[in-house]
């Protein structure tokens, strides 16, 4: 291994984003029910591979902003992304128009976020086992939950 790494910090959702008046209450369930639709996602992202080879069709673009664009005009019928990216970027974008989209309930990944220091430095113990000890402190008394509730990861 080349480098250490924290406990984990929290939980990074990656979602379906969709328009409400087209989709409702669309939920993910498996790649299988994608395959019908058309599947808006960026360039370079970890998911296309999986997705060609389940045959899942994906309009990609160079960028995420270009694929939530798409999705607002009804291009694509979902769009891939982090479930706290993607509400930042609707709200960038469309600030008047977030009641028009959603997002899935169910993840197509969840993964643990963590801070990772090289092995190379002669400080990086120090530095995860004091991030690991003031995250036990933070966690026990509610801080870590108020922060991440303000960016809205849960």
């Amino acid at each position: 291994e080349y480098a250490i790494f924290s406990n984990p910090i929290f939980e990074s959702r990656t979602v379906f984003f969709f328009r409400k008046d087209k989709m409702g209450n669309w939920d993910y369930h498996d790649l299988e029910q994608l395959k019908d639709m058309r599947v808006g996602g960026a360039t370079g992202y970890f998911y296309i591979p999986r997705f060609e080879q389940e045959g899942v069709d994906l309009d990609l673009s160079t960028d995420t902003k270009s694929s939530f664009k798409k999705l607002y005009l009804n291009r694509v019928d979902v769009a891939i992304e982090n479930d706290v990216v993607g509400w930042e970027i609707i709200k960038e974008l469309y600030p008047k128009e977030l009641y028009k989209f959603d997002s899935s309930v169910s993840p197509l990944e969840t993964s643990s976020m963590r801070l990772m220091c090289s092995k190379k430095s002669e400080e990086s113990q120090k530095i995860i086992d004091a991030l690991n000890k003031g995250l036990l402190v933070i966690r026990r008394d509610g801080t870590l939950d108020r922060i991440m509730g303000k960016y809205g990861v849960n």
